[in-house]
């Protein structure tokens, strides 16, 4: 018989740690990308909030918040939306992880394109409204939080007391 058949190999130490070493290496990496992934579904400042303009703010499917805000630059113009912004953040946070929750998107009222909706000495106007040419907001009462549902405004939320009721209850259901 021949005896290189008979022999048994042995598997070296050399070997053995090779491939602890991948397999460590592979763990690690999986590991790395899962944290990346979950981090990514956090918000992390009040500037990853996605902006509408005009008619876009009826153009979503669903039932979602719309954030009015006054913001020149990075300073928020109002004391009152410096306030609610980490508010937001964290709402931001909770509807990106909760797939059931109500999205939320912000409208910059000093932007260019929605400026026609906001008006000095006016009293706010945007329930029931279905198009960005009817809405009336009045600068004194922005920042604002409105829920739309149906591409109509259901609701508005003009006070800081009553926008960050409504978030909070929101996500504590």
């Amino acid at each position: 018989m021949n005896r290189k058949l008979s022999v048994k190999k042995q598997t070296s130490h050399k070997v053995i740690i090779f491939w602890s070493m991948i397999g460590f290496l592979t763990l690690v990496f999986i590991t790395a990308i899962i944290i990346l992934f979950i981090n990514s579904r956090s918000a992390r400042s009040f500037d990853d909030i996605r902006n509408l303009y005009e008619d876009e703010i009826f153009q979503k499917t669903g039932s979602y918040y719309v954030y009015v805000y006054s913001k020149i630059d990075e300073k928020a113009d109002l004391d009152k939306a410096e306030e609610l912004e980490e508010l937001i953040v964290t709402y931001m946070t909770y509807a990106k992880r909760n797939s059931d929750a109500q999205r939320i998107y912000g409208m910059n009222a000093d932007s260019y394109r929605n400026k026609s909706a906001v008006q000095e000495n006016a009293t706010t106007s945007v329930v029931n409204k279905t198009r960005f040419a009817d809405l009336v907001i009045g600068k004194e009462d922005i920042p604002i939080l409105m829920l739309i549902e149906n591409n109509r405004v259901k609701s508005v939320y003009k006070t800081e007391k009553e926008i960050r009721e409504v978030l909070e209850n929101a996500m504590n259901p």
